[in-house]
């Protein structure tokens, strides 16, 4: 995928690495037991302790080495998640313009803890997945400074029409899309004709990089000019959807798929995942 489209340089912390943690800081059995009777207070407990464990000293400093002083998002990635079956999308915690390594390792931790609150523990048990150890990876990744971002699903993901595909857009951070339900831009895009129905929305604010703090995101307004305006160009919107269906035929599964625009027009593809909803696989799998 990053040979044939710009992706943002990252680097995926593994399972082991939280499961190592685990072990040699002696949670897992505490863990284990917690879960033995679980009451109300049990996933704030089990959160506690891990927000609490010891990363290794040479684990930290390669970090540090590889992202010095660098703003990096930490993005959770559950090795049972996302797949075809289960999606964890919006359950598990993700962190944006992060910088130095005592944060990055603070922000590791809050990802491995976010695998156990109330809500992602609930998702587990409701299909039939262990609670623990929660085989939680991190992906760190360098940010982007969005422009415009957004989410594009390679199949409709409420019809199940794989030919349809469907844009979501919005100015700045697609954090104001997936986590704070800002109003977007929404475009459907014909696969076989290459028409494009958008619904063009208000976009009063958006989210960006908190100068006043130098980390995380904070909300502004949109310039009255630009709020009725497409948050994406015509070119942009053909370059998103011939690059969403080169992912899609790659991975020959309908795609959830995270995207940014810099503010240059270029290009990033932040993430992928399975449509779980979408059963036809359609032109992916060689359908007609």
């Amino acid at each position: 995928l990053q040979q044939q489209h710009a992706v943002p340089e990252w680097m995926a912390l593994l399972t082991s690495a939280f499961l190592q943690c685990l072990e040699s800081s002696g949670l897992d059995a505490a863990i284990e037991q917690l879960l033995q009777n679980p009451s109300h207070e049990t996933a704030d407990e089990i959160q506690k302790l891990i927000l609490g464990i010891e990363l290794p000293s040479d684990l930290t400093q390669e970090l540090e080495h590889i992202f010095k002083n660098e703003f990096v998002s930490v993005r959770s990635s559950a090795a049972d998640e996302d797949g075809s079956e289960h999606s964890f999308a919006g359950i598990h915690e993700s962190y944006l313009y992060v910088k130095g390594a005592d944060s990055l390792v603070e922000h590791i931790r809050k990802v491995w803890a976010s695998g156990y609150q109330e809500r992602a523990l609930l998702y587990r048990r409701e299909n039939s997945l262990p609670l623990h150890p929660v085989p939680m990876a991190v992906m760190i990744q360098r940010m982007v400074d969005a422009e415009a971002s957004g989410v594009v699903f390679t199949a409709d993901p409420s019809t199940g029409n794989p030919h349809r595909m469907i844009i979501s857009s919005l100015y700045g951070l697609g954090e104001g899309l997936v986590s704070a339900g800002l109003e977007a831009d929404h475009i459907e895009y014909n696969k076989t004709t290459g028409a494009c129905t958008p619904t063009i929305a208000t976009k009063q604010t958006r989210y960006v990089f908190d100068k006043t703090n130098d980390a995380g995101i904070c909300e502004v307004a949109v310039a009255d000019d630009m709020q009725e305006k497409p948050s994406l160009s015509d070119a942009q919107l053909n370059e998103l959807a011939q690059a969403s269906t080169g992912i899609e035929n790659m991975y020959r599964r309908p795609q959830d798929i995270e995207f940014c625009f810099d503010g240059r027009g270029k290009l990033y593809l932040l993430q992928t995942r399975d449509i779980t909803t979408a059963e036809e696989y359609g032109p992916a799998a060689g359908n007609q």
